[in-house]
């Protein structure tokens, strides 16, 4: 009898939350262009708050936030400090799928804000998805040690102890995801997927039909489910939940051919 295999649900799941700076080296001057039509020219010094610190003949001068349209370097790049303008750019980055130079430009604003958790999600978010993850792995645990832990950075430490075969850290982490998120679907899925390599079938089903409570709709999490019901010989729920995956989505070849494959062998008529 052929084996089932899981779906792959992109390395366990983890968490698509995606936010991408567009940094530039800093220049000698910016340029500052206010919302009522005055022009800045000089030396951006730093962030703080909701103002911008510039470089004066009288010393250093805050500009707030809220007064400013654009800040451009000299080269008509946009400033790092333009966080309005740099937003417009994050969608056009992120459609460019270029995350080994989106991961360079985390670390470079990291040297300017080396507090900002976002930041740190991101570049472990990246560092996870491009395959680093050491780093991945440091940076959510800066964000733990910094209380700025949630579900999903739980979720993904999980995954990456699961990925490396540290199945009781991958199985508290998941757990703790789940204190801090019951109905969080992706720990729900990657637990389940973690009792279907340790063969605990019984346990798989509990944990994808927890995922599909917050997913119905979820045909990754059905096809898994069907199999899982599949190794328990529970054909009529295998054939069910596949039958499910192709109404859905009637393209999936993996429902396809597993029910062609009970079909043949004449089961769950």
């Amino acid at each position: 009898m052929p084996l089932m295999f899981l779906k792959k649900i992109s390395s366990f799941l983890f968490c698509a939350f995606i936010l991408v700076f567009l940094v530039v080296l800093d220049c000698r001057a910016e340029t500052i262009y206010y919302r009522n039509g005055r022009v800045f020219s000089g030396q951006v010094l730093y962030r703080k708050g909701n103002q911008v610190w510039v470089k004066t003949k009288l010393g250093a001068m805050g500009i707030p936030i809220d007064s400013i349209n654009k800040i451009v370097n000299e080269d008509g790049t946009l400033s790092k400090y333009d966080y309005k303008s740099l937003s417009g750019a994050i969608q056009d980055y992120i459609s460019k799928k270029d995350y080994a130079q989106a991961l360079n430009q985390c670390a470079l604003l990291l040297e300017s804000f080396p507090e900002d958790s976002q930041l740190h999600y991101l570049r472990a978010v990246l560092s996870q998805k491009s395959g680093d993850l050491k780093l991945a792995e440091a940076e959510y645990k800066f964000l733990i040690e910094h209380e700025g832990a949630d579900a999903k950075v739980l979720n993904n430490l999980g995954a990456i102890y699961a990925e490396s075969g540290q199945e009781k850290q991958a199985r508290d982490f998941f757990s703790e995801a789940l204190k801090a998120d019951p109905e969080f679907k992706e720990a729900h899925a990657n637990l389940a997927n973690m009792f279907m390599q340790q063969k605990d079938y019984s346990g798989a089903i509990a944990e994808y039909r927890k995922a599909l409570n917050s997913d119905p709709d979820s045909s990754q999490i059905r096809y898994n489910l069907g199999t899982a019901y599949f190794k328990i010989n529970d054909y009529s729920g295998a054939k069910s939940q596949w039958e499910r995956v192709l109404y859905l989505d009637p393209q999936d070849e993996d429902a396809k051919r597993a029910l062609e494959f009970l079909k043949a062998k004449g089961l769950a008529d």
